[in-house]
């Protein structure tokens, strides 16, 4: 009787040794989608709540001055934006396989890239700008230590590679939920036209945010059904 209980205690505990992983898996999969639904819509928040200048250092700071608290709530939305999909793309990124899987990896290192250098370092130069908005401060040698900011290569030359970096990115992500068939195929378009759509509607006269609520609504609809998929445990149909 009791080596018959020890020989059941020892099966039980193979058995759930043995669904361990696949309850971690689970569990991963699940985080990583929630990641992905929410970090599309952090990212749109940050995009849309930022201060809009015309490029120079005064105007940019007057806009900051003008919409100061909007400025701080986007940095804090930036940043969880980052944090957010981190852990979403390595998730997303580890179940493609066959022609995908390359293009995948492509994807995880430029975007990782493009996150730290572009996205996260772009909230502390924001949050530079939110702190020089103080009343205690003199604004023109904020407008002159705003203009080193805009204008010295070794703040804005890592920005600016960053974020073309993180674009491409983007596209190798794209095309790799397209090659694969893991995800809707839609998704990795929708991918794509969300940085077409950024690039060329902020290269051309448009009104207030409109480039930015067109590329953030492909950005949230790709990710957003990636991320449910996900979430859901739901397969491919």
């Amino acid at each position: 009787m009791t080596t018959t209980s020890a020989t059941s205690a020892t099966g039980a505990v193979q058995l759930v040794e043995a669904e361990r992983p696949a309850e971690v898996a689970a569990f991963r999969r699940r985080v990583a989608g929630a990641c992905l639904v929410l970090a599309p819509l952090a990212f749109a928040a940050a995009e849309l709540l930022a201060p809009e200048g015309e490029g120079t250092a005064r105007q940019i700071l007057d806009a900051w001055v003008a919409h100061r608290s909007a400025g701080l709530a986007s940095c804090f939305a930036g940043l969880v934006a980052t944090l957010l999909f981190l852990p979403g793309i390595f998730g997303m990124v580890e179940p493609l396989v066959g022609r995908g899987r390359r293009a995948g990896h492509i994807a995880v290192g430029t975007i990782l890239y493009g996150l730290v250098m572009a996205h996260a370092a772009l909230v502390g130069v924001n949050l530079v700008f939110y702190t020089m908005t103080d009343p205690s401060l003199g604004h023109g040698q904020m407008v002159r230590l705003g203009g080193v900011l805009l204008h010295e290569a070794p703040v804005g030359g890592p920005l600016l590679l960053g974020h073309y970096v993180f674009s491409i990115g983007i596209v190798a992500l794209g095309i790799a939920v397209i090659r694969s068939g893991r995800y809707p195929r839609w998704t990795g378009i929708a991918l794509i036209i969300a940085l077409v759509t950024d690039m060329s509607l902020g290269s051309v006269p448009t009104p207030d945010h409109v480039g930015d609520l067109v590329s953030e609504a492909f950005l949230v609809a790709g990710f957003g059904a990636i991320g449910w998929q996900l979430l859901t445990g739901r397969s491919r149909s």
